[in-house]
């Protein structure tokens, strides 16, 4: 009897198990859609960030999609992709006509091996620019679905606060943090100018980054200016 109480014991925790896999799986993917960008707990962390007065010349929208990207959602760096196989090109020849100086001019095997890992990098640097140029049209297609309710929520005079307000509380804001950073701020409003985003000016948005972010060097730390 104490045997078969223990066995039924035993069947009913194995049987609990299943439950409880569910259950945290369900708790992990409860807690990951509260940071998508669309989600209403996240829009609400962002309110509490930035003060009440700025949401008049700001959506949530506007403000969550630009913190929520980074420069690799927005920009492939050709030039970088074409250096790196160029040089590596220029290995495999140097391989096939047996220099590359050293030991490796005497040494076919050696050869073959640098020869046979450059060609290597060289597919795969192919596939990673593909897969990043694919990223970034994703990206884009979504901000061209988007744009027309991006800043749709601005009414009115509040309209020209729109590119001041995205200044303080977007660009300058992240700007000052890594030279990554900066380069996105320009890829990212570079990108809004391009897709034609409603309420957006573009010539008002480069006339302030002008006057206003360049001025802000000279107020900076020796880090943050270096990354302007």
């Amino acid at each position: 009897a104490a045997a078969a109480k223990a066995e039924r014991e035993r069947a009913d925790a194995a049987a609990k198990q299943p439950d409880k896999a569910a259950d945290a799986a369900s708790d992990a993917a409860t807690g990951l859609r509260a940071w998508l960008p669309a989600s209403d707990a996240l829009h609400a962390r962002a309110r509490a960030l930035v003060p009440e007065a700025a949401w008049a010349s700001m959506t949530v929208e506007a403000y969550v999609t630009f913190w929520s990207l980074s420069l690799y959602d927005v920009h492939v760096p050709h030039e970088a992709y074409r250096a790196q196989v160029s040089l590596l090109q220029t290995r495999v020849k140097d391989a096939q006509r047996g220099g590359g100086g050293g030991d490796g001019e005497a040494d076919p095997e050696k050869r073959k091996k640098e020869m046979n890992r450059s060609v290597q990098l060289i597919e795969q640097l192919q596939g990673e620019l593909k897969a990043h140029e694919e990223h970034v049209r994703r990206t884009r297609k979504r901000l061209e679905e988007r744009k027309a309710a991006m800043l749709d929520a601005v009414e009115g005079d509040q309209k020209k606060n729109i590119v001041e307000t995205l200044l303080q509380h977007c660009v300058i804001a992240r700007a000052l943090l890594t030279p990554e950073d900066a380069v996105f701020c320009a890829k990212y409003f570079e990108l809004l100018h391009a897709l034609g985003v409603d309420a957006f000016s573009s010539l008002q948005y480069f006339d302030r980054v002008v006057r206003d972010v360049f001025p802000a060097v000279f107020c900076a730390t020796d880090r943050e200016a270096a990354t302007l």
